[in-house]
């Protein structure tokens, strides 16, 4: 009697056991999961409302924003601030914000930013935003360049369908320690702009590519910059600082981060040309183009105007070709403390200071010149092996020559991999200057080092 009790208990257990597993599988298939192509779970994207958002005082960005490929679905506004995109962090991710500071945490990092300061802090330290952070109605803006910086995200570029996707960056990205004491060398990367061979996305990423190589081997360098872009035979006038463009926002955000790298911008001319000529081919200043006082100032005045409203600190001026006169590069001298180049003829070895209006300025020249194509490197590095002690070890460098030897390519992520020989022109170039024990230098620490 007592066995059939426990038989009938246990077929009341199993059968009510059933019924619960049923009625769980019931609700739980009618239940709305996340979806795995749902990239806003993947970053902890909050499923706040922003009713009381009044938005930003800049351009609405019609763009794409993706994350590992799949598209965010963004309530706020991407916004664009003279083609610096503005992200609303506070919807992408887990943000506190108090009236001094915000924590942001995203992927399992965690970081305060000082809203006063416009700073923020990993571990003890403390580091500039490269923008201002925005706090409006309890929501968070960064600038695209900030967050990606904050939480090491690589980005891909579609320029044609305005797409931007970002993922977390695998690239392992450290400066050697060592530091030489040698002879002082100068690297400066010549006739940087929006246009020409910068046109494309890619050549914008391998340019990158470039700047994390030089930050590795621990290499300050500088970006020879025309911030205006002209080639009117095929009706292109492209100024970044006036002209909003997803290829604009891509070039402006290279530049950002180039400075990240240790990068030293100056300004390369204004638009490197006159007339009917196009810009990195033509000539600026000579005797007999913009030769008056009046001409000169007022071409130096639109290239500062141009990197003031885009936010690019500027160093030095040097002229297109190095055909300023001798005057002309004095007024030039009155707006920077650097002129990069040669103040007297383009044989002049060392520096030489100038006083000018009271000021003492630099006119760095450029005695190993350049490499004129991949073909010409052995003429370099034979000039560097021969080169007296007294001479200033100084080159420019145009970075599209490296572009054969940076090879792109996509995983079935869509995350962007590369692979850059060893053996390319400016590799072999570094490991001259490191055989011959030099240390390379920014015009700005040449004081102490000279």
């Amino acid at each position: 009697m007592l066995i059939k009790k426990v038989k009938h208990k246990f077929k009341l257990i199993l059968l009510a056991g059933i019924v619960i597993i049923i009625s769980g599988a019931f609700i739980l298939g009618n239940k709305k999961l996340p979806k795995q192509n749902d990239a806003s779970k993947i970053l902890e994207q909050s499923n706040r409302k922003f009713s009381s958002f009044k938005g930003l005082d800049m351009k609405e960005e019609d763009i794409r924003l993706n994350f590992k490929m799949k598209p965010l679905s963004l309530q706020l506004p991407i916004y664009n601030d003279n083609n610096r995109l503005y992200i609303p962090v506070s919807e992408i991710c887990n943000t506190e914000l108090t009236k001094d500071n915000a924590v942001v945490k995203m992927n399992d990092k965690s970081v305060r930013i000082n809203l006063l300061k416009n700073s923020y802090y990993e571990g003890n330290k403390e580091y500039n935003l490269r923008k201002k952070a925005i706090a409006s109605e309890d929501v968070l803006y960064l600038s695209l360049f900030d967050f990606t910086k904050l939480f090491n995200l690589k980005t891909d570029w579609d320029v044609e369908t305005k797409t931007l996707s970002l993922f977390y960056n695998s690239d392992i990205l450290l400066q050697k320690i060592e530091k030489k004491h040698g002879r002082p060398a100068l690297i400066r990367l010549e006739d940087i702009t929006a246009g020409q061979r910068y046109a494309t996305s890619e050549s914008l990423e391998k340019l990158r590519i470039i700047a994390d190589y030089l930050y590795h081997e621990n290499v300050p360098f500088h970006v020879a910059w025309i911030p205006r872009y002209m080639n009117p035979p095929k009706g292109i006038d492209n100024d970044p600082s006036t002209q909003l463009s997803m290829y604009n926002t891509d070039f402006v955000f290279t530049l950002d981060y180039l400075i990240d790298k240790n990068g030293i911008v100056g300004l390369h001319g204004y638009t490197h040309q006159q007339g009917e000529e196009e810009s990195v081919d033509g000539i600026e200043f000579n005797s007999k183009i913009n030769a008056g006082e009046e001409c000169v100032r007022r071409r130096v005045n639109l290239a500062i105007n141009c990197a003031k409203k885009l936010d690019i600190p500027v160093y030095f001026f040097e002229s297109p070709h190095y055909d300023a006169t001798r005057s002309q590069k004095r007024i030039m001298g009155e707006y920077f403390n650097y002129i990069y180049e040669a103040y007297r003829s383009q044989n002049e070895k060392a520096i030489s200071k100038v006083k000018i209006q009271n000021r003492v300025v630099s006119f760095i020249p450029t005695p190993l010149d350049c490499v004129n194509g991949a073909k010409c490197i052995d003429n370099m590095i034979d000039r560097i092996y021969t080169l007296p002690k007294k001479t200033l070890a100084s080159f420019f460098y145009h970075p599209n020559i490296e572009f054969e030897y940076i090879k792109i390519t996509k995983d079935k992520s869509g995350y962007t991999t590369y692979t850059y020989s060893e053996e390319s022109p400016l590799h072999q170039l570094l490991r001259v200057f490191s055989d011959k024990n030099y240390e390379f230098k920014s015009i700005k620490d040449l004081d102490t080092s000279i």
